[in-house]
């Protein structure tokens, strides 16, 4: 009896274990307040269970339940909130309400961080 519950409860967790995946996301932004956003965007799909996403390599890395989400779903749920990613579009209305250090297409962006940084240097 004691060496089938064993059996169960390897079965069951290995059956658990197995359904976790690392993937990654290529997803446009630029700073803390995107990373903030995207992650919460990523987080808020079900299957999601762990999100990171770095401004340097412009990627997102989660640990997901492969069994009830994927790539695309999550996504579709990041594009949502106003970031491209993994080449699904964003509706210009939902781009347009970032605020302008997280309109990412605008090259300016980009320049307002990098003056942040070097007054908080000084």
């Amino acid at each position: 009896m004691k060496k089938l519950i064993l059996f169960f409860v390897l079965v069951l967790s290995y059956t658990v274990f197995s359904q976790n995946e690392t993937i990654e996301i290529d997803v446009k932004g630029v700073c803390g307040m995107c990373k903030a956003r995207i992650e919460k965007a990523a987080l808020k799909t079900i299957g999601v269970k762990y999100a990171q996403w770095s401004p340097n390599t412009q990627k997102l890395t989660a640990i997901i339940n492969s069994e009830k989400t994927n790539i695309k779903t999550i996504a579709i749920n990041i594009s949502a909130v106003g970031h491209e990613a993994s080449e699904f579009p964003v509706k210009n209305d939902v781009y347009n309400s970032l605020p302008p250090c997280c309109q990412y297409k605008n090259p300016n962006a980009k320049k307002m961080h990098k003056m942040d940084m070097k007054k908080s240097k000084n």
